[in-house]
């Protein structure tokens, strides 16, 4: 990956590894820089370390004429979930129910330009209006985190995708984690 994308490693003072990212780029039709491993040491969590190695991260990709970013995310990991699509703006735009001997995980895309670097967060407040002010089941669906049959559902036959976790707690009449999933078209993503 070295040859052809990047690393960033960080570390601390006494020369420890807290957080890293790797990416290889592909000259595919849609110059794909591939995000390998983004990884950051629990006392450092919460502190938006990840989400400023990602967006480093995504500078290094766009000089190298990268114009998409994608990995893959694990379908039960709801912190990774919550900080990958809410903090830093990537869209679920796949999802994989079984990779041998691992699990279940989402295809997860990043559009390398200003607005998907910056215009793709995700806001507490407006996706509570969003979900207030629009039709389940046609403008948007609110599935359970952890529904694996409804989720593999939504992938299969419908054309949402995964945008945003909502968090127990936003929503007073739902008492659970949820994903927000909208359609492919209000995300300019072919179905």
């Amino acid at each position: 990956f070295m040859e052809y994308g990047h690393g960033i490693i960080l570390k601390d003072q006494k020369g420890i590894v807290q957080a890293t990212i790797f990416e290889v780029g592909y000259h595919t039709p849609e110059k794909t820089s591939y995000t390998i491993r983004l990884a950051v040491a629990e006392e450092y969590e919460g502190k938006h370390l990840g989400q400023n190695l990602v967006l480093y991260s995504s500078l290094i990709a766009m000089e190298y004429g990268s114009r998409i970013k994608r990995g893959i995310i694990k379908f039960d990991n709801l912190a990774s979930m919550y900080i990958n699509l809410n903090k830093v703006g990537w869209i679920c735009d796949a999802f994989i129910p079984e990779i041998k001997d691992l699990g279940a995980f989402f295809k997860i895309a990043l559009p390398l330009e200003p607005q998907g670097l910056l215009g793709n967060v995700i806001s507490q407040r407006k996706t509570i209006e969003f979900i207030r002010s629009r039709r389940e089941h046609i403008d948007y669906e609110l599935i359970e985190f952890g529904d694996f049959e409804k989720t593999k559902k939504i992938y299969t036959q419908t054309d949402f995708k995964v945008v945003a976790v909502v968090l127990n707690g936003w929503l007073k009449e739902r008492n659970q984690d949820l994903l927000l999933a909208i359609p492919a078209n209000d995300l300019n993503l072919n179905p």
